[in-house]
């Protein structure tokens, strides 16, 4: 079984969680057997040279980092579609999506959608998201062989949007355990000045969907019961950094809150570790990959319910509130003040995150799907 998966961006620093969900099925495909699995995407954002030079990839210029716009190489296109028996497409919103549809009219091959939370009309450009939806978005979610969610509140969506009920999938996000087992937790402490305080965590992207605002100003109303916690944001600036900033200093607490940028490898993991509670604050999300990250450190969870990960608050792992900072003000008071509840609720999210959610049971996952759409062409 030979499986291209086409996402816009491979980036993992600014490229978030669909990237992240196309780099591990690619990585975790490829261990099956009699699989084969590629990747087609553009160098939008890319420093990754491990990335360049990884056959695994296939990579058109990006000509405009904005709207991810492809170099419009259609012959390298089609021989990538034509390689595989089935094609996965990752996202939404996106010309590298519409180009594969189009030469695919031509190649025939099989595919699955998974537009991983995209179909919702949010923030900027919702002009121009209608005109992409009537051109060619509606038509790719239309003819589909199947169209995979990842939450399973994001079924409904699909629905509603006329999807039949066969060609419907529960695909969640998963975790690879051991990018997880670094818990050097002085050392990463050291590395960014936090002390021996406990901290809030938040990693992401610091941009209006993923909520860093909300989880600044929940910050200022617990912090006056608790003026010994910090706060640490990972991620790179997505156009709030300066705000929040802003906003912490003007109350006082700029030297309880800390910016630390993009983090990967054993700087997250350790992060994930030190922390006392992960904070996921986002207006709109489909399923929480930090939260899985989070968990399989047995650090517990707060967060939106617009992350699509109730099963997690079920298994007694995480908090689940409104989007708003009074909410998750609340909810972060629950725990700060108790020290024990923090230490259930970890080990029960690392259990249940053991048992249920890997990037190796993903992967298997959409092996299967995908033998059963060429089965039925």
């Amino acid at each position: 079984m030979k499986i291209l998966i086409v996402n816009m961006s491979v980036d993992a620093v600014l490229g978030g969680g669909t990237v992240e969900r196309t780099r591990q099925l690619a990585k975790e495909l490829q261990k099956l057997p009699h699989t084969e699995a590629k990747v087609l995407s553009t160098t939008a954002n890319l420093n990754d040279e491990e990335v360049f030079k990884d056959k695994q990839y296939i990579l058109l210029p990006c000509m405009n980092k904005r709207w991810y716009v492809p170099a419009p190489y259609f012959g390298k296109i089609y021989r990538s579609i034509k390689w595989a028996d089935a094609v996965v497409i990752i996202g939404h919103w996106t010309l590298l999506n519409a180009l594969v549809y189009w030469v695919n009219k031509l190649v025939g091959r099989p595919y699955l959608f998974c537009p991983a939370g995209a179909l919702h009309i949010f923030g900027r450009s919702g002009f121009f998201k209608r005109a992409y939806n009537a051109l060619v978005g509606n038509a790719i979610l239309k003819h589909a062989d199947a169209v995979i969610a990842i939450p399973k509140d994001e079924i409904k969506l699909f629905y509603k949007l006329g999807v039949d009920n066969h060609k419907l999938a529960l695909i969640p996000n998963g975790i690879s355990p051991e990018d997880f087992k670094h818990h050097d937790t002085m050392s990463i402490r050291a590395k960014h000045g936090l002390g021996e305080a406990p901290f809030l965590l938040f990693v992401g992207r610091l941009n209006e969907i993923k909520g860093p605002d909300i989880l600044m100003d929940a910050f200022l109303l617990t912090a006056k019961q608790f003026p010994d916690w910090h706060l640490v944001f990972a991620g790179p600036d997505g156009g709030m950094e300066v705000l929040i900033k802003s906003t912490a200093q003007g109350a006082g607490l700029g030297q309880n809150v800390h910016f630390l940028g993009f983090v990967s490898g054993n700087d997250k993991s350790g992060l994930y570790h030190a922390a006392s509670i992960l904070v996921v604050p986002s207006r709109l999300e489909a399923m929480s990959i930090v939260a899985l990250e989070a968990a399989i450190c047995a650090t517990p969870v707060v967060m939106t319910n617009e992350c699509g990960f109730s099963e997690l608050v079920d298994a007694g792992g995480a908090l689940e509130v409104p989007v708003t900072s009074e909410a998750l003000a609340e909810a972060m008071n629950t725990l700060m003040g108790n020290a024990n509840m923090l230490g259930e609720m970890g080990l029960k999210a690392k259990s249940f995150i053991q048992m249920n959610y890997t990037w190796t049971i993903s992967a298997q996952k959409h092996r299967d799907l995908c033998e059963k759409v060429c089965s039925e062409v």
